[in-house]
C-alpha cells in the first residue's frame, strides 16, 4: 500500500483530486449563494405586491378597511406564507399575527418561534420584512416566511455535499487502483530488467493481452531485449570466430619466425621467411581492417557522405575492372546495365559491396562458370542482380554466410577472412537495400533491390576501391 501511495501515478491523481475538491466546493458555494439570492428575490417580490396592494386599500377605504383586509390575512397567513403587524402611532397593534419588537423601515429580518415557549432552533421561522409609515403615522410591516427556502437550501447543500463525498472517495479508491495498477506493470518491467542485468538474456516484459500502451512498451521493450540477445550472440560468436580465425595465421607466423631463428643460414632463405611473415601479417591486418570497416558502418558514421550517385556508372565500372580476372580464370562474365539509374547513398560504400560481390563469384567458382551482372529499373526500385552457374551455397548456410567469419567447409582452404559477404551486408543495411540470396539451380543468385531518385545530378567521381573477401 505505501508502494503505491508513495508511485508518481497516486500522487498525479491526488493532484487531480484536490483540484476537483476545490472547483466542486467553489461551484457549490455558487449554487448556494445564488439560489438562497433566488429564493429572496421571489420573496421580496411577493411582499412588495402585497405592500402596493395594502397601500391601495388603504388610500381607497382608509384605515378601517385596511385593519379589516389584515385580520382577513393574518387569519390565512398559513397558507399563502404572508404575516402583518399593524400598530398605530403609539406601537400598538391594531391587527396582524406577527409581534415584532421594533419597527425596521425598509427591508429587514425577523424570525419567531412557533410557541412561546419554544427556544429550540428548530423551531424558530426566520422572516423577511419589509416596513413603512402610512399618512397617519401607524407602521404596517409585511413579512414572509423564509424557513422553507432555508429548508430546501439545507436539503441541497445536505445532498451536494454528500455526493461530493461519495465522489471524492470513489476518486481516491479509482486513484489507488490506478496506482496499484501502474505499479504492478512497472514492476514487471523493473524485474525483467534486474534479471537481465543479473545476466539471464532469455527474460522479457510479460504481456497483459490488453493492447495498452504498456502492452505497447512492453512489446517494444522485448524487442529490444531480443535485438540486444541477438546483438550479444553475435559479439560471442564473433569473438569466438576471431580466435579461430586468427589462431592460424598467428600459428604460421610464429613457426616462421621460429623457423628462421633456428633453421636459416642464408640471406635468401631468411628474406624468404620474412616474407612469409609479412604475408600472414598482412592477412591478419585485413582481417581487422575489415572487422573495424563493420564497426564504423553499422554505427551509421558514413550516413553523413550520402549523395545522389550514379549507380549505373559504378556498376559499369566494376564490371570492367574484373572482366579480365574472370577471363584470365577461364570465365564467362558478361552484363546487363540499364542507363541512368540513380540512388543515394555512399560511392565508395557501394562500389565497396559490388567488388566483394563480384570478387566472390570469381573466387569460389571453377573455371568455364558463368557470371552475370544485371542492373534494371522498375517503378522507383531497381534491381542489381549477380548471378553463377557454380557451386552455389546451400539453402541452410545462405542466412549464415553474411555473419562475420562464417566460411563454408569448401572455401576455408581458400584465401580470405570471411568477412566479405558480412561487409556487403552492413552495407546493404545501411543504404536500405534488401539483400537476398537464392538458387539458380545450378549456382547462386544475389538480389540487391534499392530505391532510386528521380532527379539526376552530375556523378560523385570515382575515389577508388577497397575489397575484403
Amino acid at each position: 500500500m505505501l508502494t503505491w501511495i508513495k508511485g508518481a501515478s497516486f500522487r498525479i491523481v491526488a493532484f487531480h483530486i484536490m483540484l476537483f475538491s476545490l472547483f466542486l466546493a467553489a461551484l457549490l458555494s455558487v449554487i448556494y449563494v445564488r439560489t438562497s439570492a433566488e429564493f429572496v428575490e421571489e420573496h421580496q417580490e411577493r411582499i412588495s405586491e402585497e405592500v402596493r396592494r395594502l397601500k391601495a386599500i388603504h388610500q381607497k377605504g382608509g384605515l378601517p378597511e385596511l385593519i379589516k383586509t389584515i385580520d382577513l390575512q393574518s387569519r390565512s397567513s398559513r397558507l399563502h406564507g404572508l404575516f402583518y403587524d399593524l400598530r398605530d402611532s403609539s406601537q400598538r397593534q391594531l391587527a396582524g399575527n406577527l409581534e415584532l419588537p421594533v419597527f425596521t423601515p425598509g427591508w429587514g429580518e425577523a424570525s419567531f418561534y412557533d410557541e412561546p415557549n419554544d427556544i429550540e432552533e428548530k423551531d424558530k421561522t426566520s422572516l423577511i420584512t419589509w416596513g413603512f409609515r402610512l399618512g397617519t403615522n401607524e407602521t404596517v410591516v409585511v413579512a414572509a416566511n423564509h424557513e422553507r427556502a432555508d429548508d430546501l437550501l439545507e436539503v441541497i447543500f445536505n445532498a451536494a455535499a454528500m455526493m461530493a463525498g461519495l465522489t471524492l472517495i470513489l476518486a481516491l479508491a479509482t486513484g489507488l487502483f490506478t496506482s496499484k495498477t501502474i505499479v504492478q506493470r512497472v514492476n514487471l518491467i523493473s524485474d525483467t530488467s534486474r534479471a537481465i542485468m543479473n545476466g539471464d538474456l532469455t527474460r522479457r516484459v510479460p504481456l497483459q493481452g490488453s493492447g495498452d500502451e504498456f502492452d505497447h512498451l512492453s512489446a517494444n521493450i522485448n524487442k529490444m531485449l531480443q535485438r540486444i540477445e541477438e546483438l550479444m550472440q553475435t559479439v560471442r560468436q564473433v569473438s569466438n570466430d576471431i580466435a579461430h580465425d586468427l589462431r592460424t595465421p598467428l600459428g604460421r607466423l610464429r613457426q616462421n619466425l621460429e623457423r628462421a631463428r633456428l633453421d636459416e643460414h642464408t640471406v635468401e632463405s631468411l628474406q624468404q621467411s620474412i616474407d612469409d611473415a609479412i604475408s600472414e601479417t598482412d592477412q591478419i591486418i585485413e582481417t581487422f581492417n575489415a572487422l573495424l570497416s563493420i564497426g564504423q558502418i553499422e554505427a551509421g558514421k558514413h550516413r553523413e557522405r550520402f549523395a545522389q550517385t550514379n549507380l549505373t556508372d559504378i556498376v559499369q565500372r566494376i564490371f570492367d575492372t574484373y572482366q579480365p580476372v574472370a577471363h584470365n580464370k577461364q570465365q564467362q562474365m558478361i552484363a546487363s546495365i540499364e542507363p541512368g539509374i540513380h540512388i543515394q547513398g555512399d560511392r565508395l560504400l557501394l562500389s565497396q559491396m559490388l567488388a566483394n560481390l563480384i570478387e566472390n563469384a570469381i573466387n569460389h567458382c571453377p573455371a568455364k562458370t558463368r557470371i552475370e551482372v544485371t542492373l534494371l529499373s522498375g517503378s522507383e526500385v531497381a534491381t542489381l542482380t549477380i548471378s553463377d552457374n557454380g557451386p552455389g551455397i546451400p539453402s541452410g548456410e545462405r542466412e549464415k554466410v553474411v555473419r562475420p567469419f562464417y566460411r563454408l567447409e569448401k572455401s576455408r582452404t581458400t584465401h580470405g577472412s570471411g568477412l566479405g559477404l558480412a561487409l556487403v551486408n552492413v552495407i546493404a543495411n545501411l543504404h536500405g537495400i534488401h539483400l537476398n540470396l537464392s538458387d539458380s539451380g545450378p549456382g547462386l543468385t544475389v538480389k540487391l533491390r534499392m530505391t532510386t531518385l528521380k532527379t539526376q545530378e552530375p556523378p560523385v567521381p570515382d575515389v577508388g576501391l577497397e575489397r575484403t573477401t
